[in-house]
């Protein structure tokens, strides 16, 4: 389903448009607040996926249509965006997990309904995993659950260590990345359109040295975390949505959301027809209605009476 959002990034992108919230002297978590905090309601925390920022739920209603009716919280995984680690601190999805548990104890959140996109769908999974008891339901879109090409990834990531390499390994990287990101960026919201100013604003956020060397660190290690975490999956005892679409070619409905589907104990599948891998961007009212309905997982929700989604049960 078509979205029309796509607002000028120029005026306001190189801004940090939430707070640093300080964990320690030197981690700081880049927090954006939406909506106000009501009695017997939770927390909404949007989590972005790899070589992103909280400007991937920013960029789409998802957060204005959230706020209506719930407090959100929308954050830069560690040590990407606008968060901030020590020079060489090395993330894995365990880490991150641990460092957001700190933050929800910190902030007085209690039992949040988590939203993770691709790789934040992967420390959704992680944090209810690691922490059974932290949460109350996630919503994973176009989640990556299952490790694919992990030796590789560990072989990479064990040359990113290696002295006098793994720097300008990155840095290559990097410059690379940013001077295809007009093409690469593209493939990842197809058969939709790309907002124009997308591949703007990641040059001038996520692909910046900082954010990129840390969140390299956990794209390369991710497949350990989730080697260690995918056999504990039928241990979950939250709701949990899932949305894909059937367009994906980063995380397949195949390889990943349907045996996600098939394993956990309390899920639903929801799959988008012409949906690539940016869910959040071609149908934010149904991320929407996803939170809705694992917020009230113990009554029935009719979803496709809510919202225009097919829903597959095979």
């Amino acid at each position: 389903m078509p979205n029309s959002y796509q607002p000028d990034l120029s005026a306001f992108v190189w801004e940090r448009p939430g707070t640093l919230v300080h964990l320690t002297h030197d981690v700081q978590i880049h927090v954006v607040e939406r909506g106000t905090r009501k009695p017997g309601t939770p927390t909404v925390v949007l989590l972005h996926g790899k070589l992103g920022s909280v400007y991937d739920y920013l960029l789409t209603p998802v957060v204005d249509l959230l706020a209506v009716n719930w407090h959100v919280l929308v954050i830069d995984r560690p040590g990407c965006g606008y968060s901030t680690v020590p020079a060489g601190f090395r993330l894995s999805l365990g880490q991150q997990a641990h460092l957001l548990a700190c933050l929800f104890e910190h902030l007085n959140i209690h039992k949040p309904i988590i939203v993770g996109h691709s790789l934040g769908a992967s420390l959704a999974l992680t944090l209810v995993v690691q922490y059974p008891n932290l949460t109350s339901a996630c919503v994973l879109l176009a989640p990556y659950a299952f490790p694919g090409s992990g030796p590789r990834h560990a072989r990479i990531g064990n040359m990113l260590k290696l002295p006098f390499i793994g720097e300008p390994l990155l840095e290559v990287a990097r410059l690379g990345i940013r001077a295809a990101s007009d093409k690469m960026f593209p493939a990842v919201f197809a058969p939709g359109e790309m907002p124009e100013s997308y591949p703007y604003y990641a040059r001038a956020v996520v692909l910046q040295p900082a954010p990129f060397r840390a969140d390299m660190t956990t794209i390369l290690s991710a497949d350990t975390t989730l080697h260690a975490i995918a056999p504990r999956y039928h241990t979950v005892q939250q709701p949990v949505a899932i949305v894909v679409g059937d367009a994906d070619q980063t995380a397949t409905v195949v390889k990943q959301a349907l045996p996600l589907r098939n394993v956990l104990p309390d899920a639903r599948l929801v799959v988008l027809p012409n949906v690539g891998h940016m869910v959040q961007f071609a149908a934010p009212q149904v991320v929407v209605t996803a939170v809705q309905a694992v917020s009230v997982a113990q009554q029935p929700v009719d979803l496709a009476a809510r919202a225009r989604y097919m829903r597959h049960s095979a």
